[in-house]
């Protein structure tokens, strides 16, 4: 049994094994179909809920809350001619959430986004 792995064109394939004779007369064929994958929809569902989540921790960036923690960069004191900043894990009262815009208006703050609307 020879597989087509390729379709190039309409006249032309690409087979997983050659034949082993020169073909000078015809032959009769048969094709059938690849059998459908089966997909298990638990799976799916779990992968599309892990992407979800991972999708909107990545969406926070530096500025993220986890829990009862932010994090967030804080530019270096001093007169540093490279402008460094640093990481800074801050902790936030028992039961508090911070909202988007929340975090917005601390980055606002902060002298290295002061030009953030």
């Amino acid at each position: 049994m020879r597989v087509v792995t390729m379709v190039l064109s309409d006249v032309s394939a690409s087979l997983s094994s050659a034949f082993s004779s020169d073909l000078t007369t015809g032959t009769s064929f048969e094709y059938m179909k690849k059998p459908k994958a089966k997909v298990n929809k638990k799976k799916l569902k779990r992968k599309k809920l892990k992407d979800r989540e991972e999708s909107e921790k990545l969406a926070y960036g530096t500025y993220a809350t986890t829990g009862n923690t932010i994090t967030y960069r804080a530019r270096k004191g001093g007169t540093n001619a490279s402008g460094g900043y640093h990481i800074v894990t801050q902790q936030l009262k028992p039961g508090e959430k911070l909202t988007r815009e929340q975090l917005l208006d601390l980055r606002c703050k902060k002298k290295g986004d002061r030009n953030c609307y």
